[in-house]
């Protein structure tokens, strides 16, 4: 929890959070034709960037302390197991981030419009499997930039968005190949048929 910056932090995000949604509401409804449907909108993109990148700087530093003063061995002899250790870290840095999730939810819901459209919405958003693969892929990434932490100084973030990258571009031409065979043989046996 003091990963994220303690009580304090989560104090000043919240107080931060509601001046930035009050001034919001305040220009939003000096505009006309602005409503609270499209400002929701806005909250949630705004916060769920803002989740991402608070989650990806989280992870960086869930062993920062440890690294930095070199007792990351004498961590690993408590007398609990490794993965405990580790998911007791994520979860004490995830009460940090309390506050970005509590807006974000706000934004949905005023998005929306009304608790059963946002019902709706999320039936359907859990109904596709991109959603799925997405936070995978954004799980993978927070390992990603943990085990980095562990292994470079500085930037595992940076260095991860990169490796990542090229993860994706490598991944998209094997996959954009074995297509690409797959249909020349397709239209190979099409031909000697004919």
């Amino acid at each position: 929890h003091y990963v994220g910056g303690g009580h304090l932090a989560v104090l000043m995000k919240l107080g931060g959070y509601g001046a930035i949604l009050v001034i919001s509401i305040i220009a939003a409804s000096g505009l006309q034709g602005v409503h609270l449907q499209a400002l929701g909108d806005l909250m949630f993109g705004f916060f769920q960037f803002l989740l991402i990148v608070e989650l990806s700087i989280l992870a960086g530093r869930v062993f920062a302390e440890e690294q930095r003063k070199r007792t990351l061995s004498t961590l690993a002899l408590l007398p609990i197991s490794l993965p405990r250790l580790c998911w007791s870290k994520i979860l004490g840095c995830l009460l940090s981030t309390l506050p970005t999730w509590a807006f974000l939810v706000l934004g949905f819901l005023l998005s929306n419009g009304s608790l059963r459209r946002t019902w709706h919405t999320c039936v359907d958003a859990l109904s596709q499997p991109g959603i799925y693969f997405a936070a995978l892929v954004f799980v993978f990434f927070l390992h990603l930039v943990v085990w980095l932490s562990l292994r470079i100084k500085w930037g595992a973030v940076f260095v991860a968005i990169g490796v990542m990258i090229v993860l994706a571009f490598a991944l998209g031409l094997l996959l954009s190949g074995v297509s690409e065979l797959g249909l020349f043989r397709l239209r190979d046996r099409e031909w000697l048929e004919l």
